[in-house]
């Protein structure tokens, strides 16, 4: 035969109220500090940016010894990848936004300073020590993508949001 379990009559637990968390901006945060800190956001990742443009084109300068054919050629590319990633914190061109719009967002750019960074790590100490820097800014930015109170700065969120921006 089948056991039978006595159910015990139970009362129903009693409802725990969970006050709301209410996601506003404190009274502190006016919005000129909000202007205030995008405004700081978007200096220092104008300085960063600028700073790893640089840097590559240093870096190819240093990747082309021993000089051979394939160290000529991707130090050909990494100065021009270098010299456009400084030039683009000044003026955007359309083609850019429209053939590169990965570079708009936090995610996209590191990707893409952390493939230029691998590039320079080769041969000489110099590759080694700015392929490092290059590609830890680019871990950095990927790890940006994913802190969502932090918004990319003005410079790097063009019109049509590019690869990676919020669809709101």
């Amino acid at each position: 035969g089948s056991m039978d379990i006595p159910l015990l009559p139970m009362e129903p637990p009693a409802a725990v109220v969970v006050p709301a968390r209410r996601h506003t901006v404190p009274a502190r945060l006016t919005r000129a500090r909000v202007d205030d800190e995008e405004a700081r956001i978007e200096g220092s990742s104008r300085i960063v940016n600028l700073a790893v443009g640089a840097l590559m084109v240093v870096g190819a300068v240093f990747h082309l010894f021993p000089l051979t054919l394939s160290h000529v050629i991707v130090a050909v590319y990494i100065i021009i990848f270098g010299a456009a990633t400084a030039l683009l914190e000044f003026q955007i061109p359309p083609q850019v936004a429209r053939y590169a719009s990965f570079l708009f967002s936090f995610i996209g750019r590191g990707v893409f300073y952390i493939f230029v960074g691998s590039l320079l790590i080769e041969v000489g100490i110099m590759d080694k020590i700015i392929g490092t820097i290059v590609g830890a800014v680019g871990i950095a930015y990927v790890a940006l993508e994913f802190i969502p109170s932090i918004e990319p700065p003005q410079n790097m969120r063009e019109a049509d949001g590019g690869w990676g921006a919020e669809q709101v």
